[in-house]
């Protein structure tokens, strides 16, 4: 059975200023003897409901209105496959919009 040793289990970002970016590096670690897939997606993306009974013409309105989501968090590789015995660095980019 695959498994990853992750180098932290808190990443602190710390007081980052809206439009700034903080990075911090982990590493992940297959301590197991066969590849180990991986994969870190962001969930704090949620993209707004609109309501489908609105009249369509405002359905519409609302959607050009609405602002393209900004990722607040970046992950770098955000999936692979490690090999046994071998690590690698992911970044994670934390950039406030709000």
């Amino acid at each position: 059975m695959p498994g990853l040793t992750v180098s932290t289990d808190l990443l602190e970002f710390g007081s980052v200023l809206c439009g700034q970016c903080c990075i911090i590096t982990l590493q992940l670690f297959n301590h197991m003897e066969v590849p180990c897939e991986w994969a870190i997606t962001d969930t704090s993306i949620v993209k707004p409901k609109i309501d489908k009974f609105l009249p369509l013409h405002l359905r519409q309105k609302l959607r050009k209105e609405m602002k393209p989501l900004v990722p607040v968090f970046v992950v770098l590789p955000p999936c692979g496959v490690l090999m046994p015995g071998l690590k690698v660095n992911v970044q994670i980019l934390f950039s406030p919009q709000e």
